[in-house]
């Protein structure tokens, strides 16, 4: 997946949440997925073509996350790092 030939998408991870949220999400709507760094940003890299960005941006989407008191984290949208 690190391979520049490999096209991919990153999404930043929000702090304070877990990656793994996004991971599993990812992993079961078969996409493969690292997490790593794109720039200063600590990112979950997706194995995804342009015809999947939606879909990926889909699953991004409904990930659900909690705060450390344990409540619901309300996530901005989903934004790509090639997408700022």
């Amino acid at each position: 997946m690190l391979d520049p030939h490999t096209p991919t998408l990153a999404y930043a991870i929000p702090n304070g949440v877990d990656p793994l949220v996004f991971q599993v999400g990812l992993t079961h709507a078969g996409f493969a997925n690292v997490v790593g760094r794109v720039g200063n940003a600590e990112c979950v890299i997706v194995e995804c073509g342009p015809s999947g960005r939606t879909a990926v941006r889909g699953v991004l989407e409904a990930a659900h996350a909690s705060a450390y008191d344990g409540t619901e984290l309300r996530l901005d949208s989903v934004v790509f790092e090639d997408e700022r």
